[in-house]
């Protein structure tokens, strides 16, 4: 699982992320319908879901969402900058899983990029 924190926007983050870890696979963004950042990452073969309508329960939606969508992505997007104390159950959930998931999060701190692996249940 791939975390992109920060106070600023984000897409540039993202797009350098999805160059690096996800070429020639098959991505999807998932976030809320007024936040997704569609006009910058037009013509780029990303394919925008706005599945996720309430910032009080994104996490069961999103497990909604790969539950439905596993088998059609190599990575999912999470781009819904949540605070950290909930990365801890995107990682839960994120064990379930076959596709890279990578989540934005809301923080004060400069803008980074940082891998935490995700151990695979069999």
């Amino acid at each position: 699982m791939y975390i992109i924190e920060g106070n600023e926007r984000k897409i540039n983050y993202v797009w350098e992320h999805i160059k690096k870890q996800h070429t020639g696979n098959k991505i999807a963004i998932v976030g809320y319908a007024d936040s997704l950042p569609q006009t910058q990452l037009r013509n780029k073969q990303v394919i925008f879901y706005t599945s996720l309508s309430d910032p009080a329960k994104w996490l069961q939606q999103a497990e909604a969402f790969l539950k439905q969508f596993e088998e059609q992505y190599d990575g999912i997007i999470f781009y819904v900058d949540c605070p950290k104390e909930e990365i801890n159950h995107l990682r839960q959930i994120a064990k379930n899983y076959r596709p890279k998931l990578t989540v934005t999060v809301h923080s004060d701190a400069p803008l980074s990029i940082t891998h935490s692996p995700v151990e695979r249940l069999a």
